[in-house]
């Protein structure tokens, strides 16, 4: 019972690690390679998919190599799908009105699944998914929307400032938004040229 701690913060540490690559992986593929936007959904989720590997290897301290294969297969397949489906949907309650929800397929692939993990540490309503492009000169990436205005519901400043530190820790950008208390403009970092 007493390593039990010990195992619930290197997982929980795994899981945080995991989530992070898989951001920051798709966005080191986006530096080299901008039009590579599901295949670097799928690179970034892959090797997010290996970070949760070491990390449940470690915290259960996985001896058997055939349970290691198992996992470094399963693991990463796990992470691929999960964060397939997630970038293909959002609740509906997380839209301000009925006509957002219809832009949500109009957002860059990594902006949804960094969305998507945001979304994990407590509700989200995204108050305008077409941002206007005018301060932060954020056009589409070969047509996709790459920034994004939301509100978190009852958060609290701790709070707001945890989940704008969470996206920048992403590697995102995120602002508190000038226009309403509350708000955050979250986007993706400036395309390369």
């Amino acid at each position: 019972m007493t390593r039990l701690p010990g195992f619930v913060l290197r997982l929980g540490l795994g899981l945080a690690a995991t989530l992070v690559v898989s951001v920051r992986a798709q966005l080191a593929i986006l530096e080299r390679y901008p039009e590579a936007d599901w295949l670097a959904l799928a690179g970034g989720l892959l090797a997010g998919g290996l970070v949760l590997f070491v990390a449940v290897a470690v915290a259960f301290g996985l001896r058997s190599p055939r349970r290691a294969l198992l996992l470094l297969t399963a693991l990463p397949a796990l992470l691929l799908t999960a964060g397939c489906l997630s970038v293909t949907h959002f609740p509906e309650a997380g839209f301000r009105t009925g006509e957002l929800r219809g832009e949500w397929e109009r957002l860059h692939p990594t902006l949804r699944l960094s969305l998507w993990i945001a979304r994990l540490g407590g509700d989200l309503v995204l108050t305008d998914v077409a941002a206007r492009p005018a301060q932060d000169g954020s056009t589409p990436w070969r047509g996709y929307v790459r920034s994004v205005d939301l509100r978190a519901r009852d958060a609290g400043d701790l709070r707001d400032w945890a989940r704008q530190g969470l996206f920048l820790a992403l590697g995102l950008k995120a602002a508190p938004h000038a226009a309403a208390a509350g708000h955050l403009h979250v986007s993706l970092p400036p395309r390369p040229r």
